[in-house]
């Protein structure tokens, strides 16, 4: 799936980094697509550890988001959004920044690339073969790693925090650990496949003051 998503020459970037952004957080298809580096979201801020799946002025529900730290493979792709967020003139930032996007503009959802895909790569196309079946498998083989339980219902928002957690965030160092080990694997099996670049090598951390900020 990486491979096909990273791909040069092909109308696939949204589904390149849904697959990433899902790699990175485990989180839920639609929290995944709601993930934006705009300021005004107050979900992420450059060189922050930690990612607020619920934005700004979203009512957390039974389909908790919770906060959790950034890997560095997410940095990587957040940095990079930022730089291309603050590159555009102030008055046409609204409505960009957000990770998963077509052009820049962001996707509700990715179901009709994910379709074409596998059909490309000739997998099944049943409905327990949707997007949230990447995120069902994410949690087997990091659980299946070592993952601690507790650690895990937190990182998927499977369980709200308990008051102690609400003043010392948890860092899931359980899960952060497996997925690490999960990524090195995909890395190893799809050279470059997981970075925007597609070289095989994470890129250095953009340096934002290098951005000629407008206005």
């Amino acid at each position: 799936m990486l491979s096909y998503a990273a791909e040069p020459s092909r109308r696939r970037s949204s589904l390149h980094r849904f697959l990433v952004a899902t790699i990175c957080t485990i989180a839920r298809p639609s929290a995944v697509c709601d993930i934006s580096v705009a300021p005004d979201r107050h979900q992420w801020s450059h060189g922050a550890d930690t990612i607020d799946l619920n934005p700004k002025g979203r009512i957390q529900n039974k389909k908790r988001r919770p906060l959790l730290p950034v890997l560095p493979l997410l940095a990587e792709w957040l940095e990079a959004e930022l730089v291309e967020y603050l590159a555009l003139p102030e008055e046409a930032r609204a409505g960009r920044g957000w990770l998963v996007n077509y052009y820049g503009r962001p996707v509700k959802d990715v179901d009709r690339a994910w379709a074409t895909m596998l059909a490309a790569l000739k997998m099944p196309t049943g409905r327990e073969w949707r997007p949230y079946l990447l995120r069902h498998s994410l949690a087997t083989l990091v659980r299946n790693r070592g993952a601690a339980r507790w650690d895990l219902e937190g990182f998927m928002g499977h369980r709200a925090p308990s008051q102690t957690e609400t003043y010392a965030i948890g860092e899931f160092p359980t899960v952060v650990t497996a997925l690490g080990s999960v990524i090195a694997e995909l890395d190893r099996l799809a050279p470059g496949a997981l970075h925007r670049s597609h070289t095989g090598a994470s890129r250095p951390a953009p340096n934002l003051r290098e951005v000629k900020m407008p206005g």
